[in-house]
Formats: C-alpha cells, sequence, structure tokens
C-alpha cells in the first residue's frame, strides 16, 4: 500500500497510519509497487477544531471520508491530533471493511500500561473507561479488561522501591521448531552441539551482570530463565548450570523461574536440581489439548505427556504456568474451549491465553498462512475462555499484544490468586524497574525512577555471534554504572 500522509505540525508519523492499517490488514507491505492499494491522510487544525479527510483505493474501489471534530474532546489525550486521525481512519476502514477492531485504535503493546498511566494520573477507574471507549473507540470489554490488569499492576508497584532489579536468563535452544514460532531459536543436532560452550559463556555474562548490580546497589526482586525452551539441557548441563547461576545470585529468597516449556524435557531428576536450586516457578505449556493440533503445529508431545510433566511438578510444590494458544490453524471453537476445560479441571497457579500471531519469519507466515475468520472464531474463543476463567477462580493480572494477531486480539495471564501472580512478567511488560539480561538476543532494560524505560543495551543476536563478543559484554558493565551514577547521583 502507498501512504500519502499530510499533518499539521508533524502531530504523528505515517508509520502510525501504517500501524493503524495493520489491524485491518495483517502482513500488508508498504510502499511503491507492493499492490494497488493507495491511501490518502489529511489532517489539519482549522481554529479550535481539528478537520480530516481519508481517501482509500484498494480492490479497484475507491471510498472516501471526511469529519472535523472539536480540538476540546481530545483534552485527556496527550497527543489530540493523533487520537483524532485514529477515529477517522477508524470510521474509514470499518466502513470498508465491516469491522471495528476490538482495540479501537490502541496499536500499541501494552494497554493495560495506558490504562495504569491514566489511572496514575488521577483518573478514577470509570473515567478511565470512558475515555477507552469513547475517545479510543475500544470495546467496553476490552476497556474492562485492561482497566482491572492495571488495577492489579498497581497493587504490585505499591511494593516498589528504588533500585530494584529482575534478572533474565537466556537460552534460545529448543529440541524442534513449531510452525507459529519465529523467536530465535537452535533445534539442529549441529547447533545444538553449541550447548556447552554457550553455557560457560553465559554463566561468564551473568556473574558479570550480578556483580554489577551488587556495584550499583540494586536489590534483586526476580530471575526469569527463559528460551527457547531451558528445558532443553541435559540433567548434566542442569546440573552444572543452574547451581552456578543460583550462586552469582545469592541465597535471597526471590521469584525463581525457569521454562519447561514442552512437556517431553521435563523430567524428574531435572526437577530435583531445579528446586534445589531455589527454582520456584514453572511454565510447562501444552498451548492445546488436542493431540492432532499439537502433531500439526510441530510439537512433539500429547496432552497425556503434558499432564504427566504438570503433576511431576506439581507434586513437587513448584507453582506453574500453562499457555494455551486461540486460533491454531486448524483448531475448531469447541476444541479451544476444550483446551481451556482440560486446563482448568488440573488447576495450574497461571494460565497464558494468547492470540494466534503470524509471525514475520514463521514458518506458517513463510508458507502463506493467512488469517479465516469469518466467522469470528477467535472472538468465541476468548469470550469463552474469559467467562471460564472467572468462573473458576482466575483473574487478569499482566496483557500484552503482539502485530499481525488473529483478530487484533491480545495475550493476557491469568492467575487464581494474588499470591500466585507471576510478577517477572509484569515488570518486564510495565517496565516497572531494570530488567538486567543475559544471553543471545537478550536485551536489558534500565528503568529511572519515574518508570520510564530510559536506556536499552542489546546483545548480539545470534548464538554463534555471541560466543564472539566477550568484549561486547564487558563494556555493558559500564554502561550499566553509567546509568545509575547520571541517574542517581546527580
Amino acid at each position: 500500500m502507498k501512504i500519502e500522509l499530510a499533518c499539521d505540525d508533524g502531530a504523528f508519523a505515517v508509520n502510525y497510519i501504517q500501524s493503524l492499517v495493520l489491524l485491518f490488514k495483517p502482513c500488508e507491505k508498504f510502499g511503491e509497487g507492493e499492490n494497488d492499494s493507495r491511501l490518502v491522510f489529511v489532517v489539519k487544525r482549522e481554529g479550535e477544531s481539528f478537520f480530516g479527510r481519508a481517501l482509500l483505493e484498494t480492490d479497484g474501489k475507491v471510498c472516501e471520508k471526511s469529519m472535523s471534530c472539536p480540538i476540546s474532546f481530545y483534552e485527556a489525550s496527550k497527543n489530540p491530533a493523533k487520537c483524532f486521525a485514529g477515529k477517522l481512519f477508524l470510521s474509514l476502514f470499518s466502513e470498508v471493511f465491516g469491522y471495528k477492531p476490538p482495540w479501537g485504535m490502541l496499536t500499541g503493546v501494552r494497554p493495560a500500561r495506558f490504562a495504569l498511566d491514566y489511572l496514575l494520573s488521577g483518573y478514577s477507574a470509570e473515567k478511565t473507561k470512558q475515555i477507552f471507549v469513547e475517545m479510543y473507540h475500544t470495546d467496553p470489554e476490552k476497556a474492562d479488561l485492561a482497566i482491572r490488569v492495571a488495577l492489579c499492576e498497581m497493587k504490585v508497584l505499591k511494593q516498589e522501591r528504588e533500585r530494584q532489579f529482575s534478572l533474565y536468563v537466556g537460552i534460545p535452544f529448543c529440541p524442534s521448531r513449531c510452525r507459529y514460532c519465529s523467536f530465535v531459536s537452535y533445534a539442529t543436532p549441529k547447533l545444538l552441539s553449541l550447548l556447552p560452550e554457550y553455557l560457560e559463556m553465559l554463566k561468564f555474562e551473568v556473574q558479570m551482570l550480578c556483580e554489577t548490580a551488587k556495584e550499583a546497589g540494586l536489590d534483586l526482586k526476580s530471575v526469569y530463565v527463559g528460551g527457547g525452551t531451558p528445558s532443553v539441557l541435559s540433567s548434566e548441563q542442569m546440573a552444572n548450570f543452574v547451581p552456578a547461576i543460583r550462586s552469582f545470585i545469592g541465597d535471597k529468597n526471590v521469584e525463581f523461574t525457569y521454562e519447561s516449556g514442552r512437556p517431553d524435557t521435563v523430567t524428574k531428576d531435572k526437577l530435583s536440581i531445579l528446586a534445589d536450586c531455589g527454582v520456584n516457578r514453572l511454565s510447562i505449556n501444552t498451548q492445546t489439548t488436542n493431540d492432532t493440533i499439537l502433531q500439526s503445529v510441530g510439537r512433539c508431545h500429547t496432552f497425556e505427556d503434558y499432564k504427566k510433566a504438570f503433576f511431576l511438578a506439581k507434586n513437587m510444590d513448584f507453582a506453574i504456568n500453562t499457555d494455551l494458544i486461540a486460533g491454531l490453524p486448524g483448531e475448531s471453537v469447541e476444541s479451544f474451549c476444550k483446551s481451556i476445560d482440560d486446563v482448568l479441571f488440573i488447576s495450574p497457579d497461571n494460565i497464558t491465553v494468547h492470540s494466534f500471531s503470524l509471525k514475520k519469519s514463521s514458518e506458517y507466515t513463510v508458507c502463506g498462512q493467512t488469517f479465516d475468520n469469518s466467522d469470528r472464531s477467535i472472538d468465541k474463543m476468548l469470550s469463552y475462555s474469559s467467562a471460564s476463567m472467572k468462573e473458576n477462580g482466575y483473574f487478569p493480572y499482566y496483557m500484552y499484544r503482539q502485530k499481525n494477531t488473529d483478530g487484533n486480539f491480545e495475550n493476557v495471564g491469568y492467575t487464581n490468586s494474588e499470591n500466585s501472580i507471576a510478577c517477572y512478567n509484569i515488570y518486564m511488560m510495565e517496565g516497572f524497574h531494570s530488567v538486567l539480561a543475559a544471553g543471545a538476543g537478550a536485551s536489558t532494560k534500565l528503568v529511572s525512577r519515574n518508570l520510564s524505560t530510559t536506556g536499552k543495551i542489546y546483545n548480539p543476536k545470534y548464538p554463534y555471534e555471541y560466543l564472539r563478543a566477550k568484549d561486547d559484554i564487558l563494556k555493558n558493565k559500564e554502561q550499566i554504572l553509567l546509568f545509575y551514577k547520571e541517574k542517581y547521583e546527580k
């Protein structure tokens, strides 16, 4: 699609309009010659009002929409012109495509943080909902969801003190690659052979980060070992690696999560090693309980395998999260609802419901998979999951959104108790404090006292690059110490 944009004072850029287009046309490409579609978008300020005109040429048809609105209507917005542009865009595209996105004009990955900002600014929950519905054109149910999550996050925020941080440890290796995944992970025997050398480098970086945090006067709140599939490590590798991480972080009792997302990688020996090292949370994921769908998406386990892994871990007193994905290719509404019922029956501490997303380099995307949701099946799946969670005593505690998601929906983490909240998910998603990250592709986020992310440090993306980057890794220490010196000692 070719976009021609004109707006006063550069109030918003063309990438904002592109992000709105993607709400209706996931995976759309932009620029000259991409296709025959053309969008002309004009927003001007005329006195105390905005005036806008939008024209869309697509599939041999021309559609146009004009409107005006008092600037005062957007007084609660940080960018009134951008907000008006969103209203104009939705008015045109909803008419053309016969569909209104559930999150209205909100395109960001963190709608709950958006609600939290209003609540922290003194707006009531009722007023915040009104703003979401009337100004951002969000469905009332989605506005309620964002506010419920934000109110839960506020309780976690109240426990925060300055100079707290979390530690992320990345192991981007998997036993096989799921067809929906684009995460940088390595599953071939040749690449898995890098693991011993990779783990040594990872131990070096984690030790460096822990020493840096101590020098900067930081207090550790949570540890998350993610991937990939960290449980792909053999028992011997795990027995060498995890105790080393425990020694670096010390004896403090912290939330310590280890991803064991593939049930077929979970064994009693591995769980015993994790328990002995103070790991208290696991993520064991089935994604669906339909064995036919599991096979079709490239998962090397059955639902029965998941249950065996789950109860093995549950009997060892780990808190457990389980992921499910709504909208997997080939899965019916009835099949997904059965997955919800099956998982609720065994009562994990947390259940995260994801909306299927066509990720950029996943096998599904490369093979030309598209969304076919004319019956709005994913709406029904998520509505059922939300109602079932509530009926079974679960409530939402964190959420985020991704690009190119079926129906423009969201991913929601549910928990059955405030004591079971996985705080790392909130820290990482909402930027309540710094997250120091180790491993290939890891990103350190440095957060100042006003809760804004004010610094990022990126590690090399691929493991073989990471293994050659020891000098660069050491430089990260200097950046972290400089950040805290500048932010806290002036």
